[in-house]
């Protein structure tokens, strides 16, 4: 077992750590560059810049579309894009009559000249919702290809195609049965992404889809090794206790990774990552780095949660769902109208109102309403598709990220399973009982995730806030007059201090860094016309 240095330990020790670099931040440097393709059509002829074939992830045997890619190939004549069917791998794409751009980073398209003029109903959305829905990006101009996409380009003509998505079908079978296709489909799904080098990881929480892959992975007579972030200083109770039960179990090795000094340094990073698509994940960062940096192969747990667990379904959700109230359900998912309505500039604040974001929230919840399991149709579609996703297709560079879970024939299961087999939110930890009873005993992590006080730890994100603050001199999308004070109260109210690192200053970097990459022609905090198109 390995463990990283450590940040110091003491409080005291900490925060000196605080007060000599809090005002040293320098994390402006720009995202790397991106794969892309830039195709122009004038005067009747083609040029082109970039690459002229290129594969993301990668397909896996069985249905068409399956695993998770997008690739494109450029024969000097005509491009053809497609990726996989849900549509989990980030491609981005901006046309215009003369020009086409391709890639997997928005900031690449906008570094290639794409408008980066801001999607204000898109980030109405995303601002109270915390991910995009169907396609959208923050910017009006750039989309995200649609799953189960064919787009082809040729002498300036641009034309999609979406390849016909199976129907889900509802599945009344017992509740063992149910169990017992699980684990079959599972194991194929396992047997279908084998690895083929010894250098694989399997990242460890105390949950159960990382176990459910970790034990498969083991069964399949694979010995990868387990990966999994310590605590957070914030946190009371540390789920890598029960991450190494399992591993000490197995006989595998277990790297043990430390959470970062500094909150909003890894906020900052993330938001270049994950495209402004994503309002979690910089508590992760380091261990996508560590895996990005020393293995071949990662596996990665996304979907499980929602389509074997029920992850965001209650009773009540699934009510209202049921009886077609999509408006109160919105309602129910889009909190904290004041905070926002606080923190941006009235100018912006006033081109993202609340009621056409509800509406849309609304419209996308009911296209989900006749599915077996409505709610988790509707996070699968869009939460998990536009935000997690980004986590490991997007933040872990270099590895293969294998995600077992979406193998078709498996979401083809899982999607059909009843809402009312899914409320108790046991069925996933009866299948992984049922699969491997030999291992049933070990504990998953059950404790609350509460918070505690650390001053060091809040008083470095005031600090690194105000150090931000100081160097982006545009306030155009954040209030005037917001940062400083909440920044220098988190110092002297310790209560505060946690409200502040975990919900306050995460969105106020958001929106300061936006604020650099979107269009200069919006108005500026004194309230001039807004110049921006919707």
């Amino acid at each position: 077992m390995k463990r990283h240095p450590q940040t110091p330990s003491s409080s005291a020790a900490q925060f000196c750590w605080v007060i000599v670099c809090g005002y040293q931040y320098r994390s402006h440097a720009a995202p790397p560059a991106a794969p892309y393709i830039d195709l122009r059509w004038d005067n009747g002829e083609v040029t082109w810049d970039g690459l002229s074939a290129c594969t993301l992830g990668l397909p896996i045997a069985g249905p068409d579309g399956n695993g998770v890619y997008a690739r494109w190939d450029w024969d000097g004549h005509r491009l053809r894009v497609e990726n996989d069917r849900l549509g989990f791998q980030p491609l981005f794409i901006y046309h215009d009559a003369h020009r086409l751009l391709v890639s997997s980073s928005i900031l690449q398209l906008i570094r290639l000249g794409a408008p980066n003029r801001l999607n204000y109903p898109a980030l109405a959305i995303f601002l109270r919702l915390g991910f995009f829905l169907g396609e959208d990006t923050p910017f009006s101009k750039i989309q995200q290809i649609p799953p189960a996409s064919t787009l082809t380009w040729a002498a300036g003509k641009l034309a999609l195609e979406r390849r016909p998505q199976p129907p889900v079908e509802l599945n009344t079978a017992p509740r063992n049965t149910l169990s017992d296709d699980f684990i079959a489909l599972f194991r194929q799904s396992i047997r279908r992404r084998l690895p083929t080098t010894d250098d694989c990881a399997v990242p460890l929480s105390g949950g159960r889809d990382s176990r459910h892959i970790l034990f498969e992975l083991y069964t399949a007579g694979q010995r990868p090794t387990c990966v999994t972030m310590q605590g957070s200083p914030l946190a009371k109770h540390d789920e890598s206790d029960t991450a190494l039960a399992l591993s000490r179990r197995l006989g595998l090795p277990h790297d043990l990774v430390p959470q970062a000094r500094s909150r909003l340094r890894q906020e900052y990073r993330k938001n270049l990552l994950t495209e402004f698509c994503a309002d979690e994940h910089g508590w992760f960062l380091p261990t996508t780095d560590y895996l990005s940096r020393t293995y071949a192969t990662v596996y990665d747990g996304i979907g499980g949660d929602v389509l074997a667990a029920g992850l965001f379904l209650t009773e009540d959700k699934l009510r209202l769902m049921r009886s077609g109230r999509f408006t109160a359900l919105a309602e129910q998912l889009m909190p904290f109208e004041q905070t926002l309505a606080r923190i941006l500039n009235k100018p912006v604040y006033d081109r993202m109102p609340r009621e056409p974001a509800l509406e849309a929230v609304a419209n996308e919840l009911k296209r989900h309403a006749d599915q077996p399991n409505p709610v988790g149709a509707f996070y699968f579609a869009n939460r998990t598709r536009r935000k997690i996703a980004l986590s490991p297709f997007a933040m872990i560079s270099g590895p293969l990220v294998h995600a077992p879970f979406l193998d078709l024939e498996l979401v083809a299961h899982l999607r059909g399973i009843p809402a009312e087999q899914l409320l108790d939110h046991r069925f996933h930890t009866e299948t992984i009982a049922r699969a491997y009873p030999r291992l049933a005993d070990l504990p998953y992590f059950n404790g609350k995730r509460e918070v505690v006080q650390n001053f060091a730890y809040t008083a470095r994100a005031s600090l690194d806030s105000l150090a931000i603050g100081l160097q982006h001199k545009r306030r155009r999308l954040l209030r005037p007059g917001y940062l400083f004070p909440r920044s220098v109260r988190t110092l002297l109210q310790t209560d505060y201090g946690l409200e502040f690192t975990l919900r306050i200053a995460p969105r106020i970097l958001y929106l300061l860094q936006l604020d650099d990459w979107c269009d200069t022609s919006v108005a500026t905090t004194t309230g001039e016309q807004w110049a921006l198109e919707t």
